[in-house]
Order: C-alpha cells, then sequence, then structure tokens
C-alpha cells in the first residue's frame, strides 16, 4: 500500500499504525483536513477494501510477478 499511495519505494522501518491508518481513510474517501474529524467506519471499509484490491494487483502484477508462472 506504501508504494500506492506514497508513490516511492518502501520504508525499511514500516509505518506507524496512525500513518497506515490515514493511508487507508485516503483510499476510502476522507480528505483529512482540520474540520473534517476522524475517518468513520464505512470509509475505513472502503479503504480496507481498495486496500485489498491492490495487494491482489500487486501480486499479480508486482515486480515479482515475471518470475511467477501462472497455470492455465
Amino acid at each position: 500500500m506504501w508504494a500506492v499511495v506514497k508513490r516511492k519505494p518502501t520504508p525499511n522501518t514500516p509505518p506507524l499504525l496512525a500513518e497506515f491508518l490515514k493511508m487507508v481513510a485516503g483510499l476510502g474517501g476522507h480528505l483529512g483536513r482540520k474540520c473534517d474529524g476522524a475517518p468513520g467506519p464505512q470509509t475505513m471499509w472502503i479503504g480496507l477494501q481498495r486496500t485489498v484490491d491492490f495487494a491482489i494487483a500487486w501480486q499479480t502484477f508486482g515486480p515479482d510477478a515475471a518470475k511467477k508462472q501462472f497455470l492455465s
């Protein structure tokens, strides 16, 4: 998710949970402005669904995908 949201290589140390939750909320549509408040459950759910979609796409088309052999 880091590579998709930040468009940077993954860091050596994992991000803090608060930063990860902000990324998930952003994928769910939360804008993160001062007056917005905390993201709600629906926003987090949509963000988690998109995170799973990105994970599947990364496994299928990511940097290591060329090494895998697909069965037909």
